[in-house]
């Protein structure tokens, strides 16, 4: 193609685009309607400033193509490309398919002229380096070629011909490009002084990020744009400018290490929308990223060590009321440390082991501050329904499923997205490939368990994850302290068995002394004095750690003590101020105290050395032996507040008390805390366990009284910088103090105006103080409190209490008047102290002692014992329940059960634990006490129904409750509507039945159609997907006649609002999920997304399915309008995949290349049949198995965007008896539960060592349930009427199955809680986990793990269970060994546990030259040696190529026979000396019999000797292929060719798969 139809919009700086585009344009044909434009800028409707490689027209349309020149090889490992370069470097890459997709479409969207014709851009990557080794699987595959693939492709006639590009359209096509003005590509944008790269390298829906260099000074930065739609209404521009402004708001209000630094904010500092800059270094990389390429070198501390970091940023940013809600792998940057203990610099490989985690996107944070005091006002930028349209697509499987309900919860928010990073950590896999699909597992009860996919990983780390993960919030731990207590015990779990066993080290001061003590751990010792117990967590300057003091018995002091170590030198400084006012402070027992008057320098850091002030029972350690939750530690009245919501009114009066007497304290000591609030109270926990609460955090006391920006949001004076004042003052402390008793009395902060204004901007006459909580005090001192507030608070300072102690006077006052005109029989009484103990200073008897442990086992037994009259006084509700209830008036069970559970759940002053503790007991006491079940279609579930759409939202209030009867409901908003749960869409669904009965048999045959429960909440038994004959048949009607009712019925549902809502949020569901998915699925997403209060799974599910159906049967109405295709699965063993499978089909939007619904559900048919026979072997298949299989088959014609996982989770849907596990093998739906109890190990008991017999924990039924449903969560077993059940057995029959798989096992009385477990029959000391020997896993000295502290160790026991499991299968594997251990390790390849058969290819191939020489004949073996080291060219060169071909030409067969012999349980062939293939130019006979391995017979193992074995496999200077995602690189470590893990003679447990059924 010549110039000027060849377009060089900018002459590309790049030498290798150049030689791409040459190529290219070269091959491209000269005439109409071809034409290309290169290197090209065009602006987006979105805002975004896209760059453009090379766009062609073709005759089959235009299509973006994006030019990538990469080396070296390509594979894809759980979505991510990475690519490994000729020198063995591995690099990660989004794939990039989806970008220029986006691109594609933004392009096609500005060619769109109105009224003209469609124009369609296809997208493309094209590799301009032909020796690059493309190894992508199929899916990843669609849309990607060389340079000579790509122009086959353009050539190609057009698929549809009303799609196909004349000369006319290619000259309109060249005007419109004219007319959105692309231009040439600029160098350089710039921001302030910040000069931008051309290219973005990363973006999302309405902003993009550019790396960025300072004009004038060597810094680089990370520059952030945010970018508003091109047209768009001024609600979406105001959205846009409110998340740039909310992200500088809270970065600027939130330091910490653990978050990313902004360095300014430009609210207008570039043409397309305000800017962002960040602090940004070279090689940061996104947390997914960093796994694939560091993953597999860190052990599991290493990875819990991670998850420590994100929980304490998280939990500190909680602390100053900022919550970021949308935690995701793309969210957190991974930054190589910089530098180890004593400043020295650390390694690269180190650096990276042990990085700086910093959480970034916080453009739809909140920050709970209620007022606008600093400037900042968070209320003025708070997240509206249009936020979610600020988060990357990438982040959707990360996000809670609530994210965009009316009013979520953020601290369950953030919970969540802890929980969810935490599986990725530990399993480096994301949770799913999409928010539905995620939300599908979820409800189907698949919980999030990462040892479904990680071998030997602590059950702990399961109830880590699940607690965090629930879809239900109120089943979430209720905070991010809880979610680091309940670490604390993964982390002593995965620690403490070698801290017991093994002893003290040797030189535990000198390799203590050593370290950075940022980074100590526990049983580290710091100077020699200070024994580290934990970590507490990590604030804007510091680090806390802590101790126990050495020296505490000779000095006199309490033995435990905290750390606070500086995370800087300049934050060393503020440590030193914190340190002098606190040194000036007589002692105070509710002042915390220095425990060393000067700071400590240890390790080149600066050291604070406090008191300890928390729980100090727990000197011996965690809590109970055999305890499996965290006794709490560390408490703080915010935490209090958090949990149980406001404080009952003694103990307001009581902690009010004390807080007055801290601050007259400080006031007569000449100190200003200047940072007094909830989260810097601590409750000290004494020995005797009284309470006393303690004042602690003074690192703003020093501050200068003119820096009055210094505190919390929200507890600052907001009028502290009038001009009458202008510094800090004793007004402000006491307006702190305000405001933290109002916290304490309503759970809530006051506020000024409506949050939009700056509180000095708020009117004066209608503001001269803000808005108090009134409903949310108690009622007996609700006016008093009032009056309290409306004084202290007052904007003038003048009007306020001028002193401390008529303040205080007029807070006791308002108790005193309480007890003098209201009973006290509400109110709560703490119990007495314990004998001898006199209450602490400042503190009233209202601080109550610590709960007796047994507490919670006393309240379940009185609330198993109520009845609806039981007073709630003894119905097993905490005192923080009761005295809330009785606020809205509920003194019985009754009237709890009646009153609305919305009302409930909106409540102000209601804390997360107590709201949870109320809706848990309604729920569990309703179905207990209830006269009938409940469903939706009682008289009672449609006044629910009823009184659930008048609550949606109080602006369409007056709307909704005609949407029953589908009247007005057109004016509801499709936001409203999506949020009907399943019960009142089931009213809309099924007619109420008339007065005269008329239309009984209409209602009744709507409802057995779409299944659902009677109006005694049964199902009817007529399957799954009922047809309609067998309607017909249930309701003795001809069945002719259900048609006819049907129709009629189709018709109303078209026409209701509710279900066309519910109709394209199942299109969205479809094309989130791959644009075909099992009815099931949709089901469970719709069930999770809109609820239903019935409670079990069955019924859930049925509701769900109801809803699917009727959308089903809705578009069968007009075949015409027809944008989904049903194909049921009737012959399905399992009922539930009865339901049959959906599929998206091409609709008027979609591209050329989009796959019809038809050629889907063929494909999903092919996979389900693959499926069933890959279940139907004899061994389980392994995923290598399964993926070589499914992907051998013909994809249909069209992109298919799925992954692996969602490929395999399809061909099970799709099949007949056939599920898939977590890891992607196939079982059959009904494997033996024998043989399913040995694969997944579930019989393992552990023994703790020194607990007796009657109180060791063993392994309870519901264990062996769970460790067998995190593995095959689809497994039923034989119900004993010919039938099967999801059940799993109990009790008798689930100990016989135990023990025929090897568990000898019995069931036994725990004698402390009283509930049954297995235990060993017999007892071998020797062990920690015991079953019989096969199965016996050891932690005794001397014995590793996959998880020992030495990761050396742990690499070889790794490196063992990989060999042992692949060892008699199928399949391709690389060994990586050091090569002075290559003799020992063929040695030990060769033992009788793994059975390699040694074979030189060297060996092989030099006996196949031979062969071609014959003795006395030309040439001579001397000739062919001289022809091997001649001249590369040269004729004796060329000739010994033709041998050495001819040599691998009967090499080859020889070892694919020996792949052939033996069958599958044979061990593997080991190829030694393997560099020939290198070295003669054979790599792809060695390509060639790895495919072979992988489709069967023996495996092949290749051993590659290497100075380093971590480094990527090479022979010689070439990389050897393998399959990343597949696991076929095995890297050897030189422990374990010296089997150092198995010198104790100990059996290493691998969990080996494969063997027979």
């Amino acid at each position: 193609m010549r110039e000027g139809r060849w377009v060089t919009v900018t002459e590309s700086e790049f030498e290798h685009e150049r030689r791409g585009l040459e190529a290219i344009r070269q091959k491209l044909p000269d005439g109409d309607p071809w034409r290309a434009w290169s290197n090209f800028t065009f602006t987006a409707n979105t805002g975004h400033v896209r760059e453009v490689d090379l766009l062609v027209v073709a005759p089959g349309g235009l299509c973006m193509v994006e030019l990538k020149d990469w080396h070296g090889s390509v594979t894809s490992e759980n979505g991510t490309w990475v690519q490994t370069t000729p020198g063995g470097r591995r690099r990660t890459h989004g794939n990039p398919l989806h970008l220029v997709n986006r691109k594609a479409k933004e392009l096609a969207g500005l060619l769109a002229q109105p009224g003209a014709k469609r124009v369609w851009v296809a997208e493309a990557v094209c590799f301009t380096d032909n020796g690059l080794r493309v190894r992508l699987p199929a899916h990843d595959q669609n849309g990607v070629y060389t340079v000579d693939e790509l122009v086959d492709m353009l050539k190609q006639a057009p698929s549809d011909e009303r799609r196909r590009v004349t000369a006319i359209g290619s000259r309109e096509v060249a005007a419109a490009l004219k007319n959105i003005g692309i231009r040439k590509s600029d160098a350089q944008y710039k921001v302030g002084p910040y000069e931008l790269e051309r290219k973005s390298f990363d973006s999302g829906p309405t902003w993009a990020d550019y790396l960025a260099r300072h004009s004038d000074l060597p810094e680089a930065a990370r520059v952030r744009i945010y970018l508003s739609e091109r047209g768009s209404d001024a609600s979406l521009r105001q959205s846009v400018e409110n998340a740039a402004r909310r992200e500088a708001a809270v970065l600027g209000r939130f330091k910490h290490p653990g978050a990313v630094q902004l360095k300014q904010y430009f609210p207008s500092g570039h043409a397309a929308g305000p800017a962002l800059i960040f602090d940004y270094h070279p090689h940061t990389q996104k947390l997914d990223e960093y796994l694939v390429q560091y993953g597999e070198k860190l052990d599991i501390l290493g990875r819990m060590a991670l998850v420590r970091q994100l929980a304490e940023t998280v939990r500190s940013a909680h602390a100053s009321r900022i919550h970021h809600r949308a935690l995701a792998a793309r969210s957190v940057l991974v930054v190589p440390r910089s530098r180890g203990g004593k400043g020295r610099a650390v390694g690269e490989e180190a650096a990276w082991l042990t990085p700086q985690l910093q959480i970034s996107d916080w453009q739809i944070a909140t920050q709970r501050s209620g007022d606008s005091s600093q400037g900042q006002g968070m209320t003025r930028f708070a997240p509206t329904a249009l936020s979610a349209m600020h988060l990357a697509d990438d982040a959707d499987a990360y996000l809670a499923p609530e994210l965009t309900a009316l009013n979520p919860d953020p601290v369950y928010l953030d919970v969540y997205g802890l929980g969810v990073l935490t599986y990725l950590l530990v399993t480096g896999k994301a949770p799913a490939a999409s928010q539905a699909e995620l939300l599908a597992r979820l409800e189907a009860g698949e919980g999030l368990r990462p040892s479904s996919l990680v071998d030997g990983l602590s059950e702990d780390v399961d109830e880590l994850v699940q607690a965090a993960t629930a879809y239900r919030p109120g089943q979430r731990l209720s905070s991010v302290d809880e979610f680091l207590e309940l670490l604390e015990v993964v982390e002593d779990s995965l620690t403490a068995p070698a801290a017991a066993l093994d002893g003290p080290a040797e030189d535990e001061t000198g390799a203590s002394a050593d370290k950075d003590p940022l980074e100590v751990v526990a049983g580290d010792l710091l100077a020699g004095r200070w024994e580290v117990r934990r970590r507490l967590g990590t604030g804007s300057t510091s680090r806390a750690f802590l101790v126990r003091d050495l020296e505490a018995e000779t000095r006199r002091t309490r033995p435990l003590a905290v750390l606070k170590v500086a995370l800087s030198d300049s934050r060393g400084e503020i440590l030193v101020r914190e340190a002098e006012a606190m040194r000036r402070l007589r002692p105070h027992s509710g002042i915390i105290r220095l425990a060393e008057p000067e700071p400590l320098h240890i390790g080149g850091r600066t050291v604070l050395a406090l008191e300890y002030v928390g729980d100090e029972r727990d000197d011996d350690g965690p809590g109970a032996e055999g305890a499996t939750r965290p006794r709490r530690r560390e408490e703080t009245v915010a935490r209090q507040l958090r949990e149980h919501g406001r404080l009952p009114v003694d103990q307001l009066e009581a902690y009010g008390d004390y807080l007055f007497g801290a601050v007259d304290f400080l006031e007569g000591e000449g100190i200003w805390h200047r940072d007094i609030k909830p989260d810097n109270i601590a409750v000290r926990i004494r020995p005797n366990r009284t309470r006393e609460l303690v004042l602690i955090d003074f690192s703003l006391a020093g501050y200068p009284a003119k820096n009055t920006d210094a505190g919390t949001d929200g507890y600052l004076d907001p009028f502290v910088d009038v001009i009458t004042r202008g510094s800090y003052d004793s007004h402000a402390e006491r307006y702190a103090v305000a405001v933290t008793l109002h916290q304490m009395a309503s759970g809530e902060l006051p506020k000024w105006g409506d949050g939009s204004v700056l509180p000095r901007m708020t009117d004066p006459k209608e503001w001269p103080y803000p808005t108090i909580a009134a409903e949310a005090f108690d009622p007996a001192v609700r006016d008093g409190l009032v009056a309290f507030f409306q004084k202290a608070l007052h904007r003038d300072a003048g009007k306020r209490f001028p002193e401390l102690k008529p303040m205080r006077d007029a807070w006791r006052k308002v108790f005193l008047d309480a007890s003098q005109t209201v009973p006290s029989s509400h109110r709560t009484r703490p119990a007495a102290p314990a004998d001898g103990a006199a209450p602490a200073e400042g503190a009233a008897a209202g601080i109550a002692d610590a709960e007796p442990e047994t507490a919670e086992q006393q309240r379940d037994r009185l609330a198993a014992e109520v009845t609806r009259d039981t007073p709630l006084t003894v119905s097993g509700l905490t005192p923080a329940a009761q005295s809330f209830l009785y606020g809205l008036g509920i003194t019985t069970v009754g009237e709890l059960l009646d009153y609305s559970r919305r009302k409930l759940v909106n409540a102000p002053g209601l804390g997360a634990k107590t709201r949870n503790e109320v809706q848990q007991r309604q729920r569990e006491w309703g179905e207990r006490l209830r006269e009938a079940p409940v469903s939706p279609l009682t008289p009672k579930g449609r006044a629910e129904a009823k009184e659930e759409l008048e609550q949606l939202t109080a602006a369409e209030s007056a709307l909704v409750g005609q949407l029953a009867t589908g009247e007005s409901a057109g004016a509801l908003s499709a936001r409203t509507l999506r949020s009907v749960s399943l019960d009142t869409l089931a009213t809309v669904l099924v007619p109420a039945v008339n007065n005269n009965g008329s239309n009984r048999n209409k209602a009744e045959m709507v409802r057995l159609l779409l299944r659902l429960p009677d109006e005694h909440g049964v199902l009817p038994g007529i399957g799954v997907w009922p047809k309609q004959k067998d309607v017909a048949d249930a309701l003795g009607l001809s069945h002719g006649r259900i048609p006819q009712m049907l129709k009629d019925e189709r018709k109303r549902w078209k026409a209701e609002p509710a279900v066309q809502a519910l109709r394209d949020e199942i299109i969205e569901l479809l094309a989130s999920m791959g644009r075909v998915a099992s009815a099931v699925e949709i089901a469970d997403a719709l069930a999770v997304r809109r609820g239903t209060h019935l409670a079990g799974r069955e019924q859930r599910r049925a509701m769900a399915l109801a809803a699917v159906r009727a959308v089903v049967e809705v578009e069968q109405l007009v075949p015409q309008e027809v944008e989904f295709q049903h194909q049921p699965n009737r012959k399905a063993t399992d009922e539930s995949l009865g339901a049959g499978l959906l599929a998206l089909d091409v609709r008027e939007d979609d591209a050329p290349d989009t796959p019809t619904a038809p050629g889907l559900l063929d494909y999903a048919t092919r996979l389900g049949k693959t499926a069933d026979r890959l279940a139907r072997l004899d061994t389980l298949p392994t995923a290598a198995t399964v993926l070589a299989e499914l992907g051998a088959l013909t994809v249909p014609p069209g992109a298919v965007d799925w992954d692996e996982r969602r490929m395999v989770e399809l061909a099970a849907a799709a099949s007949v008896n056939a599920a898939a596990t977590p890891r992607l093998e196939i079982y059959p739906r009904d494997l033996s539960l024998v043989r399913a109890l040995r694969l997944t190990q579930a019989g393992l008991v552990r023994w703790i060592p020194g607990v007796p017999e009657g109180r060791q924990p063993g392994l309870t039924g519901e264990d062996v349930h769970e460790r067998v449903r995190a593995r095959f969560p689809e497994l039923v077993v034989p119900d004993g009427r010919g039938g099967t059940a999801h059940e799993l057995p109990t009790a008798g029959p689930l100990t016989k199955a135990l023990r025929d798989a090897g568990f000898e096992l019995s069931l036994s009385m725990r004698e402390d809680t009283g509930t049954l477990r297995y235990l060993p029959t017999r007892v071998d000391e020797a062990s920690s986990y015991l079953t019989t020997g096969a199965w016996r896993q050891s932690t005794r000295t001397g014995t590793v793990t996959r998880y020992a502290d030495d990761p050396q160790l742990a690499g070889a026991v790794r490196a063992e269970e990989r060999l042992l499991a692949s060892a008699h299968r199928d399949g391709y594997r690389v060994l990586t060994v050091r090569q002075q251990l290559v003799r020992d390790a063929v040695r030990e390849l060769g033992a009788e546990r793994l059975g390699g058969q040694a074979v030189s290819v060297t060996e092989l191939f030099l006996e196949a030259l031979h062969g071609q020489v014959t003795p006395g004949t030309k040439p001579t073996w001397e000739t062919l040696l001289k022809a091997d080291a001649a001249e590369p060219g040269s004729k004796g060169a060329v000739r010994f190529a033709e041998y050495a071909r001819t040599a691998w030409g009967s090499v080859e067969p020889r070892i694919a026979e020996l792949l052939g012999d033996g069958g599958g349980g044979a061990g593997p062939v080991l190829l030694t000396e393997a560099g020939v293939f290198a070295r003669y130019d054979a790599m792809g006979v060695l390509d060639r019999l790895a495919s072979a391995a992988r489709r069967g017979g023996r495996g092949l193992w290749l051993l590659v000797p290497q100075s380093d074995p971590s480094r990527e496999p090479r022979l010689g200077q070439v990389a050897v292929p393998y399959q990343a995602g597949l696991g076929e690189w095995i890297q050897l470590p030189d422990t374990w060719v010296g089997n150092r893990h198995r010198g104790s003679g100990e059996v290493v447990a691998s969990g080996v798969e494969g063997d027979a059924k």
